[in-house]
């Protein structure tokens, strides 16, 4: 079986969910016939699950050598309380730099010597057939470019987020990073033989850019639930009827639409008006404040952080499922796990062709615009009612990660059989 080294800093057991992908990917890939040799990373500051360690195959190799530090954090989550406290100036310079990524490579791209040494390392240890780079973080595709131009071997870059083409960052972006940022971005994907990417906006998006290269070069696939991961029992309980958010909200994903969500379903006075928002994160100050000038505050429960390994035993138990999606250019993770379940899906976003034709094709989910909320508060009505049946576990298998990953390996077997453009090649041979 061909060895391909996966350059993924974020890696099991972090508790990040970039950390999850590369996981999947993992897992998955040997069934098609690549093996992976990973270069991940650790930091005695990173948030870490050892549970997530028991996932990684028995045997596989793991460096976590990429920036040279030491251990992992391994302290519990500690609840946050409602209306988190004011940020203090120095978070939000932090913040403010980091939305606007002020440090265009970001703060891994101070690895970048110690990571392609560990790298070259692992190779001549490990020999291989490819170079795989993912983002995020964005630096890890620096390193795979150098390193396939150093060596020869072909490479594959894995786009967990867009780059230059982020439609929800680029608003922002200083104009030295956005500078950076095609310089750097068109350098990858000139060396890359194929590029993959989390969605089919974003595939036609860099088709169009970059046009000089063939269509083929860019590749989607969809990122897929993995239920081997979420075998963990949950013993608590949820209020009926309940609409089930898992997750986080921040400066991209609010509570504000869920909200609003409840005050019509008041409007209404359906079935509906009864459901309580049940939430794994509080949601910000802001947003609770507007909870109260709306009347629905205390149709929010929060029952605080809860095991990913959980998460479908607490799916089970709601009655209906709500995620937000902010860009046609991504679907958020949730999304797979949630397919993973029986429960309806409600999804509440801008328009989204791509999601909205997967809903359709898998049954008992739905995907709103935020100004059309009447049909929203229809479908959770209706699921309340018994007219939306349960999904059966079967609809929702081409979504599996275990079927996506064919896509991957196709990619993979396509770009170790094409020849390194002539202009970048070099001996394979490290020095």
């Amino acid at each position: 079986m061909p060895n391909f080294l996966y350059i993924s800093p974020f890696f099991a057991p972090m508790r990040r969910v970039g950390a999850l992908d590369p996981l999947k990917i993992t897992r998955h890939l040997p069934h098609y016939g690549w093996q992976p040799v990973v270069l991940a990373d650790q930091s005695p500051s990173e948030p870490a699950d050892d549970t997530l360690s028991d996932f990684i195959p028995p045997g596989m190799i793991v460096d976590r050598s990429y920036s040279g530090r030491q251990g992992f954090d391994y302290r519990p989550r500690v609840a946050e309380p409602t209306g988190a406290r004011a940020p203090t100036l120095a978070q939000r310079i932090s913040r403010w730099a980091s939305e606007r990524d002020f440090l265009p490579i970001g703060d891994y791209g101070a690895f970048h010597k110690n990571a392609l040494s560990s790298a070259k390392s692992l190779l001549e240890k490990n020999p291989c057939d490819l170079i795989v780079a993912q983002s995020s973080p964005v630096a890890s595709l620096l390193v795979g470019r150098e390193l396939a131009l150093e060596t020869g071997l072909p490479l594959v870059t894995i786009f967990g987020d867009p780059w230059r083409l982020c439609e929800r960052r680029n608003p922002k972006r200083l104009p030295h990073t956005r500078i950076a940022n095609f310089f750097h971005e068109r350098r990858v994907i000139d060396t890359s033989q194929k590029v993959i990417v989390y969605t089919e906006q974003c595939r036609n998006g860099y088709r169009a850019v970059y046009s000089h290269r063939d269509l083929e070069t860019f590749v989607s696939f969809h990122n897929g639930f993995d239920r081997a991961l979420q075998t963990m029992d949950w013993s608590g309980s949820m209020p009926s009827p309940s609409l089930l958010f898992f997750g986080t909200f921040g400066d991209v994903v609010k509570a504000a639409p869920l909200i609003h969500l409840l005050a019509k379903t008041s409007e209404t006075g359906g079935r509906s008006a009864a459901l309580q928002l049940v939430l794994t994160h509080p949601p910000s100050a802001e947003d609770m404040a507007l909870a109260e000038s709306l009347g629905v505050s205390r149709r929010i429960t929060i029952i605080g952080h809860q095991p990913y390994a959980a998460a479908q035993a607490i799916f089970e138990k709601a009655d209906v499922l709500v995620e937000i999606n902010t860009t046609a250019q991504r679907i958020v993770a949730k999304t797979y796990d949630y397919l993973a379940s029986s429960r309806p899906i409600l999804s509440i976003g801008p328009g989204h062709p791509e999601l909205e034709r997967m809903f359709t094709q898998i049954g008992s989910a739905l995907h709103v615009r935020p100004d059309d909320l009447e049909k929203a508060v229809s479908f959770l009505d209706d699921c309340l009612a018994g007219v939306i049946p349960a999904r059966p576990r079967g609809a929702s298998e081409n979504y599996s990660f275990r079927t996506q990953a064919q896509i991957i390996a196709a990619a993979f077997d396509a770009a170790a059989s094409a020849k390194t453009p002539s202009r970048t090649r070099r001996p394979s041979r490290i020095r």
